[in-house]
């Protein structure tokens, strides 16, 4: 039996600013949006253009039979999102530019130059350099 991996969902607390965020600050694609009355919610997807991953931001109202209450601690809902980037030194400056400073990092991982922010749900977001061997 073999499964395939195509998306991520995740719960955000305001799906106007989390899409916002994934799409004019991290550059993805808002694909779809549509609201989910048997749920009692609404979700958008939004697609990376180059790889194809997807990633469901999903709201539900507050008598959703399927919303729970989030974690004492934001960010919690999701350990991190992952994703590469050309020139970190180059993407922490256009991230901080629009509010986004690194939570931890920047710092080098084995070949990779790796930091964090956080996106408006408090969930880590990872952005990581592939280092050439000249780099490391």
């Amino acid at each position: 039996m073999k499964f395939q991996f195509v998306y991520t969902g995740i719960r955000v607390r305001d799906l106007e600013q989390s899409i916002r965020f994934y799409t004019e600050v991290l550059g993805l694609r808002l694909v779809k949006r549509a609201e989910e009355p048997v749920n009692k919610g609404e979700y958008a997807l939004v697609e990376d253009e180059e790889t194809g991953q997807a990633l469901e931001l999903n709201w539900y109202s507050a008598d959703s039979p399927v919303a729970k209450p989030y974690p004492d601690q934001e960010g919690e809902e999701l350990d991190h999102l992952g994703f590469e980037v050309a020139d970190l030194e180059a993407t922490l400056a256009y991230l901080r530019e629009r509010g986004f400073a690194p939570v931890l990092g920047p710092n080098v991982d084995g070949g990779f130059a790796v930091a964090y922010i956080r996106d408006p749900d408090g969930i880590w977001v990872e952005c990581f350099q592939r280092l050439t061997s000249g780099q490391r």
